[in-house]
């Protein structure tokens, strides 16, 4: 989350981050208001997966350009990058920024797939590079607030959303955006009311204390 001139600008991980607390939501404001970073602790487990989540995306990326796809480098981009890469038709787009309005985001992967799209004949769904086995709601709703997205960028909505994990070969789970959309709206709704209510007087206990 980020705030700048009086408005705020979010992120996929904040629409995840109000479905785990909605009190986390109050205090990311009040941080993003006040010009400070959400404090930090260092924990070397944390890094360690952090480090495996880059070297398993990476992995993947290879895995693609390896059957001849073209790809961009890993560094993320800004929009102007992201739409000219899309418009150029590059198979694999790694870290493209997306945008629109008070939103924004940088999914781990666009790969170009058939259909149509206001770039030509051919049209960008939305993976994510995952090392759990086990698929989150909170990733359902980042790849639902990403698929949203890109279906405005491109003038065609996306049918389909992948969230890729390790294996060999690698494995690929793929979800139907319109299985989810109708739960996504809701979220992003209470989301947007929560956002511009008054602060939790008291918060609740939650599993995501612990985070």
């Amino acid at each position: 989350m980020r705030y700048s001139d009086g408005q705020y600008f979010f992120f996929a991980s904040d629409v995840s981050t109000y479905l785990s607390c909605k009190h986390a939501t109050q205090l990311a404001m009040q941080y993003a208001v006040e010009g400070k970073h959400i404090p930090r602790y260092h924990d070397p487990v944390l890094d360690a997966l952090i480090q495996r989540g880059a070297e398993h995306e990476e992995a993947y990326v290879d895995y693609l350009r390896a059957k001849n796809l073209t790809s961009t480098d890993s560094v993320k981009k800004s929009f102007e990058e992201t739409i000219t890469a899309m418009a150029a038709g590059v198979d694999v787009i790694v870290q493209g920024r997306l945008e629109h309005d008070e939103w924004g985001g940088y999914p781990d992967i666009l790969i170009r797939v058939n259909g149509k799209s206001r770039f030509g004949n051919w049209q960008y769904e939305v993976q994510d590079t995952k090392l759990s086995l086990n698929t989150r709601t909170s990733a359902i709703i980042q790849l639902c607030f990403y698929t949203e997205l890109l279906s405005i960028i491109q003038n065609e909505e996306p049918k389909n959303f992948s969230i890729v994990m390790p294996g060999d070969p690698f494995k690929i789970d793929h979800y139907r955006f319109n299985d989810f959309k109708a739960y996504y709206n809701l979220i992003k709704k209470n989301f947007r009311i929560a956002v511009e209510s008054e602060a939790t007087s008291y918060p609740e206990p939650v599993e995501h204390c612990n985070i």
